[in-house]
C-alpha cells in the first residue's frame, strides 16, 4: 500500500523557525499569558477583544480584523527557512504529504530540490477551507511527483488560515458533507457533488476521484503521523480518525495503518489507539532542550523508513 506524510510545526521548531502556537497567539495579542487551555478559543478571545464589539458596528468591521490577525501571521511564515531535516522529509520515497503548517517550507524545499511547481494538477481555488487545496511538484525528466496538501490553508492565502474556533467548526461541517455525500464545488463552471465517501472507495477506478482531497488518503494510503502534538483542538483531524474507525467496523474494505511518531501523553495514546492508529513512542530525553528533540526526530525518521 502506498504511504503519505502527515507533518506538523515540529519540524519547524527544529529548523529553528518561528514559534509554537502559543507564542504565535500571545504574539498576536501583546500578552504574556493566554486565558484558556483551548488555543482554538484564545484566538477568538484576541479576536472579539480587538473587535471591540465589531459585531455591532457592522460585518465590514469585523471581516477586515480578522483578515488583518491572518495577514500577521501570514507575514510570520514568509521568514521560515528550510533546512536538513525538511529534506529529509522530501527525500522519503512518497508522493503525498498532508501538513497542517501554513508556512509553504516544504514547498521552498522541493523548488530548491529542482522541482518544478505543476499548475495544471494545482488546486488553488478554495479562498477559505482546505479540502482539495493542494501543490504539486514534478521533478523535469525523473518521472518524480510531490503533491502537498496544506489542510489548515496556507500563507499565501490569508483568508485560508485555519486557526480559530469558528473556522475549524466551519471545517468540521465540510468534512461531515463530504463524507455523506454533500460536498459539492464549482470546476470549470460545472458542479461537481461528490457520492458518499464509502460509495467512492468502492468504485475507486470510477469517477470518484480517489486521491483529490485530502480526507481520502486516511482510508486509501498507509499515514505516517510526525512532528505534530495532535491536541484535542485539532478537531478535524479526531473527526476523520474517529470516521475512520467507525467505518473499519462496518467494511474490511478499509486496509490501511496509521502510525503517530512521537512521545504523546497518556490521554492522547489511550484516544489514539482506541481510534486504531499505532503509537511509535519516541520520547526527547530533555523536552526544553532543542537537540534533543533533534535526535528525536533522527530516530522518529529511522523508524518510519523501517514502515515506508
Amino acid at each position: 500500500m502506498d504511504n503519505a506524510i502527515l507533518f506538523g510545526n515540529g519540524f519547524n521548531r527544529i529548523a529553528g523557525n518561528g514559534m509554537s502556537w502559543e507564542e504565535l497567539l500571545m504574539d498576536l495579542a501583546k500578552v504574556s499569558h493566554l486565558p484558556s487551555d483551548s488555543n482554538t478559543l484564545n484566538y477568538e478571545c484576541i479576536f472579539m477583544n480587538i473587535c471591540n464589539g465589531g459585531w455591532k458596528l457592522g460585518k465590514d468591521r469585523v471581516v477586515q480584523t480578522e483578515y488583518g490577525l491572518k495577514c500577521q501571521i501570514a507575514d510570520a511564515c514568509k521568514s521560515f527557512r528550510t533546512g536538513p531535516i525538511y529534506e529529509e522529509l522530501a527525500h522519503l520515497p512518497v508522493s503525498v504529504y498532508l501538513t497542517t503548517n501554513y508556512d509553504g517550507v516544504l514547498d521552498r524545499t522541493f523548488t530548491k530540490m529542482g522541482y518544478e511547481y505543476n499548475r495544471n494538477t494545482s488546486c488553488t481555488t478554495e479562498s477559505i477551507y482546505s479540502i482539495r487545496r493542494c501543490h504539486a511538484y514534478q521533478k523535469p525528466y525523473s518521472g518524480m511527483d510531490k503533491r502537498i496538501f496544506p489542510i489548515h490553508g496556507e500563507h499565501a492565502v490569508p483568508k485560508s488560515i485555519m486557526i480559530g474556533y469558528d473556522h475549524y467548526c466551519g471545517s468540521l461541517g465540510k468534512l461531515d458533507d463530504f463524507f455523506k455525500g454533500n460536498y459539492a464545488y464549482t470546476q470549470n463552471e460545472k458542479v461537481i457533488k461528490l457520492p458518499r465517501l464509502l460509495e467512492r472507495l468502492a468504485n475507486v477506478g470510477s469517477m470518484s476521484n480517489i486521491g483529490a482531497y485530502w480526507p481520502d488518503y486516511f482510508f486509501t494510503h498507509n499515514i505516517h503521523i510526525i512532528g505534530l502534538g495532535l491536541q484535542l483542538v485539532e478537531t478535524d483531524l479526531w473527526w476523520v480518525l474517529n470516521k475512520r474507525s467507525r467505518n473499519m467496523q462496518l467494511t474490511d474494505s478499509i486496509k490501511n495503518k496509521i502510525y503517530f511518531y512521537g512521545d504523546p501523553d497518556e490521554q492522547i495514546t489511550n484516544l489514539l489507539e482506541a481510534f486504531d492508529v499505532d503509537v511509535v513512542r519516541v520520547p526527547a530525553k530533555d523536552p526544553k532542550e532543542p537537540a534533543s528533540w533533534a535526535e528525536a526526530y533522527r530516530i522518529m525518521m529511522a523508524e518510519m523508513w523501517k514502515r515506508i
